[in-house]
C-alpha cells in the first residue's frame, strides 16, 4: 500500500532519505539525525484506507515504536 508512496520524515542522516522506506526493499532505510528527537516518519497514502493491522519492519535498531495514524496530519 505504501509503495513508492511520497514519505517525509523529521530530519536525515547522511544518505538515509525517506525513500528508502517505501522501496520495497527490507535491505534500505531511513535513518534520522542522531540529534533528532523526537523522530517521525510519515507516509501519505494518497486515499483513506481501512485498515486492519500495520507491518513496520524496525530490525536495525531492535526498539519498540509508537505508531499513530491521522487523517488530517494533526490528530494524532
Amino acid at each position: 500500500m505504501a509503495l513508492g508512496k511520497k514519505a517525509t520524515q523529521s530530519s536525515q542522516y547522511e544518505s538515509h532519505g525517506p525513500a528508502l522506506t517505501v522501496d520495497g526493499s527490507l535491505d534500505t532505510n531511513m535513518h534520522s539525525a542522531p540529534s533528532d528527537t523526537p523522530r517521525w516518519w510519515q507516509v501519505d497514502l494518497g486515499i483513506s484506507h481501512y485498515l486492519t493491522h500495520t507491518v513496520i519492519y524496525n530490525a536495525k535498531e531492535g526498539k519498540a515504536s509508537l505508531v499513530e495514524c491521522s487523517v488530517y496530519y494533526d490528530c494524532w
